[in-house]
């Protein structure tokens, strides 16, 4: 069985519905960095701060592709300090209104960047904070747009701002073309995503074909604010299946009931007696439109209390606990949408069990528009998904390189081909190494592609993407890591 440690965590991005009205003046002064009144080489508006002993230098250069563009170039470097940094800054210029919405966009690359990231802010420099900008960005060779969203939290006065961009440590970062402009309306994003766009079924892999992926587990009654399961649990079932020839099986037992510890604010040590699965991904949804999720259960015994529940993004929950029992049941959860995004779950619940015992086959899970749930199928009749045998992608032989499979499911009534590109990224996103797939497959079929020694003798931070010439872009993060043989070591983890 495959193991892998899944956290369901969100992300939050803006985008813009609507930009208000163009500004009769630009809230971020010569950000084309063209005007150099004095010819002195440095674009008027602009300056440079930092620690004394750092050696940078601020110019403005002609590039081939954007040209008259502004360099920031730190030869020296001293660090340790809260103003150790190489940076651009512009003081006394930009104002912001408490309250409103703020993009602010610049194109950007970097030559040798010690950091491998730059950051942005907006301060208030008589009091040294941010007014609700301070974000980083990692810049490469060639130039990329990038965009920054915020909420001003307090007013700013053009004569108390500095607007900054920095980085830490030795290198040359380029910029062009930095606009600050009010957003009218926005709409805040949750990532990662499973779009309903041309499917019946926003989730992947919900007949479970594909083994785990895509699926970790969530304990909704765990007490205190930070303790939760934070991996799948249960076992990829090929003795039981509704659709196809696999299911996902959850048990629990007194014997092994899992047990979350916490210890911050009051000590927690709580049997996790509700187990539930549920799929990796937001589903973006309509306000005030209807959606059902659904799933088919059988149990191990009569009368088995199964609970669904629906999480919606401003954590507002509907839920409801069934009974079933040995045969395939499909349940179902209705509900109208009050956000813009929400998730689904399914599993045992033996809250009120008097022996907290019993297991549960799930499948064919399927997450639609509409009050009653439609005949199942899958999100593609063509589905595959990487994965690692390695808990948390983590390789500790670098000697091996690292070790994955793509596994694939035809649930069609006819063959059908498999194509798409694999491809692993480092650390700062370089490819550096890249596989086409093209596979035929059988009717209701399953397939595995097996890769072995891939970048073998390398260590470091790697991205493992496959992206289906149909379907779903998927991303594992990976490490290969030679472990120290010390039993101790200097690192420690702060939990408080």
């Amino acid at each position: 069985m495959t193991t892998s440690i899944r956290i369901l965590f969100l992300t939050t991005f803006l985008v813009p519905a609507a930009i208000a009205g163009a500004q009769t003046d630009a809230l971020v002064f010569n950000g084309s960095f063209e005007q150099d009144a004095d010819k002195d080489g440095i674009p008027d508006g602009w300056g440079t701060s930092g620690r004394a002993g750092i050696e940078q230098r601020l110019s403005v250069v002609t590039d081939p592709q954007r040209g008259q563009v502004v360099k920031l170039d730190c030869t020296r470097f001293v660090p340790g300090f809260p103003d150790s940094h190489a940076m651009l800054a512009q003081l006394d210029r930009v104002g912001v209104r408490a309250g409103q919405w703020y993009r602010l966009r610049l194109w950007a690359r970097a030559e040798d960047l010690e950091s491998a990231s730059a950051q942005v802010a907006m301060v208030n420099r008589r009091q040294w904070d941010n007014v609700g900008l301070a974000d980083s960005f990692a810049p490469r060779e060639a130039w990329e747009p990038f965009e920054f969203f915020f909420h001003a939290k307090s007013d700013l006065k053009p004569q108390d701002s500095r607007l900054q961009i920095w980085f830490s440590g030795t290198g040359t970062l380029y910029l062009d073309d930095a606009t600050l402009e009010p957003i009218a309306e926005f709409r805040r994003q949750w990532h990662p995503q499973l779009p309903m766009t041309g499917v019946t079924n926003a989730i992947p892999n919900s007949g479970f074909e594909c083994g785990d992926a895509g699926w970790g587990c969530w304990a909704p009654d765990l007490p205190g604010w930070g303790g939760q399961v934070f991996r799948l649990l249960g076992e990829w079932d090929d003795r039981r299946a509704f659709e196809g020839r696999h299911s996902w099986k959850l048990s629990l037992s007194p014997q092994t009931l899992p047990v979350c510890y916490f210890d911050y604010f009051d000590p927690i040590q709580s049997p996790v007696k509700t187990l539930l699965i549920g799929h990796e991904g937001w589903v973006p949804v309509e306000r005030g439109q209807s959606y059902v999720f659904s799933a088919y259960v059988a149990a191990d015994r009569p009368n088995m209390p199964v609970r669904m529940v629906i999480w919606q993004a401003d954590g507002r929950r509907a839920q409801q606990t069934f009974s079933v029992g040995q045969d395939w049941t499909r349940v179902q959860l209705a509900f109208t949408a009050e956000t813009d995004f929400a998730c689904g779950f399914v599993g045992l619940d033996l809250r009120s069990a008097e022996k907290p015992e019993g297991a549960v086959w799930l499948d064919a899970i399927q997450w639609e528009q509409g009050k009653e749930p439609s005949p199942y199928r899958p999100q593609e009749p063509l589905e595959a998904h990487v994965e690692t045998e390695k808990t948390g992608n983590i390789f500790t032989d670098p000697n091996a390189g690292l070790i994955f499979r793509l596994r694939a499911f035809n649930a069609a009534d006819t063959v059908q081909t498999l194509t798409g590109t694999l491809a692993l990224l480092d650390y700062l996103d370089k490819p550096v190494w890249r596989q086409e797939v093209r596979q035929s497959i059988e009717p209701k079929q399953t397939t595995q592609i097996e890769y072995n020694r891939v970048l073998a003798g390398q260590r470091g931070f790697f991205r493992l993407q496959w992206q289906p010439r149909h379907g779903l872009a998927e991303t594992l993060r990976c490490a290969v890591i030679e472990p120290s043989p010390e039993p101790d070591s200097i690192f420690g983890m702060n939990h408080a």
